[in-house]
């Protein structure tokens, strides 16, 4: 970047990649208003409840397959290893669903996750990445810092984008 403040990695290539980078004019782009009115309240952005409470019931349905099989005397311990290996991961994407969130508040971005919150400033955000993949969008906010990670398992992913880019004062490069 002209600023030298990028994430110095390699340019986004692939179809409906965008890049969004600082306004070098400092004017908001164009439909962001520069005060914030609406938009400057806190909103929290998460995991839809359907994926929760899918991952929930998957924990559930095996901790009741472990319970039959330890009531079923003919059980081997194949059968019961393979019951606690999937309560083992239906719980730990339970508490990875569970704790995953982006909040902004006023003018701060927070993501959370399984290493626990990370923040910035939104006026220190330079750089947005948006990079559309096979399953899901991955979403890159470089900051002076280092760069923050979110993909599109957030629901509401794409208004947090345009709140990101409307708030950090960033412009869309051309393709």
């Amino acid at each position: 970047m002209a600023n030298g403040r990028g994430t110095g990695g390699a340019c986004i290539v692939g179809g409906g990649a965008r890049r969004y980078t600082e306004n070098m004019d400092g004017a908001a782009p164009e439909g962001a208003a520069a005060g914030g009115g609406k938009a400057a309240g806190r909103e929290v952005f998460r995991p839809p409840r359907w994926l929760r409470a899918s991952v929930a019931a998957a924990n559930v349905f095996w901790v009741a397959i472990l319970v039959l099989l330890a009531a079923w005397r003919a059980a081997t311990p194949q059968a019961v290893c393979g019951a606690g290996f999937f309560i083992v991961l239906f719980t730990l994407l339970g508490l990875f669903y569970g704790r995953l969130s982006a909040e902004v508040s006023g003018e701060l971005l927070i993501l959370r996750g399984p290493a626990g919150p990370r923040s910035v400033r939104l006026r220190d955000i330079v750089q947005v990445d948006v990079r559309p993949g096979l399953l899901q969008t991955s979403y890159e906010v470089a900051h002076p810092r280092g760069l923050l990670e979110f993909t599109s398992l957030l629901s509401g992913h794409r208004r947090l984008l345009e709140i990101i880019v409307q708030r950090a004062r960033l412009a869309q490069l051309p393709a």
